[in-house]
């Protein structure tokens, strides 16, 4: 059965990370960082992929996975063939944050989603990483977006929404209050040091997460 464990941060050897994830992060794993959630230009972006895989190598290796068991798919020096292979031969999935769109666009044009989709392994995502990981996710305004907007990522989970990077501002207040009033579902607000580990029905909130139930769809 698939574990879903939605972040905020690249740390989660942090306690409150660390109080669930040491039952599931075993040193014999292997992960595979999927780093295609950029929007810059390309010498910008291969330094920025293998910088994702080093900022998460500290916290794999509080659970004992050493660098040797972390793979990069890169857009730039990957095809689609040896990230599928990557992706098979891996335990832990990892999506890096950034912009969730993009990194569906790419998924898609290597033609991945399905396979991810059926991965019955751990698949982790940090900000953009963790939206992706539900069929529909919604996006507060922002620098990078300036319209709220619903999105579809894949389908893994459906039950609920998130909202990253919870601060308490008026602007995500409208933003979870609209997906209440219009989807009819619950809305965990996810504050950086806070996320889901998600197994089956079971929803567990890690670290600080408060929850939005939900008003009645129209």
């Amino acid at each position: 059965m698939r574990t879903n464990v939605l972040l905020n941060t690249y740390a989660f050897q942090e306690p409150w990370a660390a109080a669930w994830l040491e039952r599931l992060l075993k040193p014999d794993m292997r992960a595979t960082v999927v780093a295609f959630s950029f929007n810059a230009g390309m010498d910008e972006v291969q330094a920025a992929s293998e910088g994702h895989r080093r900022d998460l190598l500290p916290a794999f290796a509080h659970y004992g996975i050493g660098p040797e068991q972390v793979e990069l798919v890169n857009w730039f020096r990957d095809t689609p063939q040896t990230a599928r292979q990557k992706i098979q031969n891996s335990d832990i999935l990892f999506f890096t944050g950034g912009w969730p769109d993009h990194m569906m666009y790419r998924l898609g044009r290597w033609e991945l989603i399905e396979l991810i989709e059926q991965f019955d392994g751990i698949v982790m995502g940090c900000s953009a990483g963790a939206m992706v990981q539900m069929k529909r996710y919604h996006i507060t305004p922002d620098e990078d977006y300036p319209n709220f907007v619903y999105l579809s990522g894949m389908d893994m989970l459906d039950r609920f929404y998130i909202e990253v990077h919870y601060r308490e501002t008026d602007l995500q207040h409208a933003s979870i209050d609209r997906v209440r009033r219009e989807r009819g579902k619950p809305v965990f607000a996810m504050y950086n040091d806070g996320g889901l580990l998600v197994q089956g029905d079971c929803v567990t909130p890690m670290g600080r997460v408060r929850l939005f139930l939900p008003e009645k769809a129209e």
